[in-house]
């Protein structure tokens, strides 16, 4: 059964198609009391400019609680969202979840991290976890603040480490953190579309997962996601945080059927897998 450690907003809520249609709509249900609350601090600002004792104070503290309003709306409806997700395909629900236990570049830097609305479940005996990740590079004014959808498959044994980053990903970390790997440039038309990147000693276990038909399958289906196998997992990412119900479940679904197509082949890598990183340590 569906479980949840928050109030289940989805309850109160009908089916949400879009977080953004649904943010706005709630937004503006408040609008009258903006211009109130603008009319207002404009009349204040404009006593106190006249006065000489201040300049405009009021009108940018109101524009700024509505901002605040906005993305305190948003948040409601994405969680509520990721929760119908959840109700309706029997997964389990937590608003809140955890990133410093998780391997992959994404998670590899020292800056601000969040990981909300975690969707779990499993498929094929692999656990899942599907969620929202925000994470910051850089401090004070050159910062710069990342969004991604993150579903992170786990295996019973161990992967060949490699990745593939999509061409035109937006997620940096992705790029700027290669975690001892190196570029592969592999045959045919793949390098168009991802980056390979694979750990040594990796290269001929990863070719066994990395089949011409699965880089076909991604060209043809997942070539605006990012991948990565890293210890037991396989984490698929997406450089935004998708709030679309046709996105995400088309999101899911691609990430099944590659699932379906590699889990045999995961499955018989891990003595092997195993005996690499055996002799990797010992180097």
């Amino acid at each position: 059964m569906p479980s949840s450690t928050s109030p289940t907003p989805e309850k109160e809520l009908a089916l949400i198609e879009s977080v953004a249609q649904e943010t706005k709509k709630e937004w503006m249900r408040h609008k009258y009391w903006y211009l109130v609350g603008v009319i207002v601090a404009v009349g204040i600002d404009s006593i106190g400019v006249l006065s000489g004792e201040q300049g405009m104070v009021f009108v940018p503290i109101s524009i700024m609680l509505m901002g605040l309003n906005w993305m305190r709306i948003w948040r409601k409806m994405q969680r509520a969202f990721m929760q119908q997700f959840a109700s309706r395909n029997g997964f389990q629900f937590e608003a809140d979840g955890e990133s410093k236990h998780r391997m992959g570049k994404l998670f590899a830097h020292k800056y601000v991290n969040d990981t909300t609305n975690v969707v779990r479940g499993s498929y094929l005996g692999h656990p899942f976890e599907l969620f929202n990740y925000h994470y910051k590079v850089g401090d004070g004014k050159h910062a710069t603040h990342y969004n991604a959808t993150v579903l992170q498959y786990t295996f019973a044994g161990l992967v060949p480490q490699f990745s593939l980053t999509e061409r035109g990903d937006g997620l940096s970390v992705i790029h700027r953190l290669a975690l001892g790997q190196r570029v592969l440039e592999l045959e045919g038309d793949f390098h168009k579309y991802f980056v390979v990147y694979v750990k040594e000693l990796h290269e001929i276990e990863m070719l066994e997962v990395l089949t011409p038909e699965i880089m076909a399958f991604l060209i043809d289906h997942g070539c605006k996601l990012s991948f990565e196998f890293v210890g037991r997992n396989l984490f698929i990412y997406q450089d935004h945080v998708i709030g679309k119900r046709e996105e995400l479940e088309a999101f899911f679904g691609l990430t099944r059927l590659l699932v379906d197509r590699i889990n045999q082949r995961i499955g018989r890598l891990h003595d092997d897998v195993e005996a690499i990183t055996a002799v990797a340590k010992k180097k």
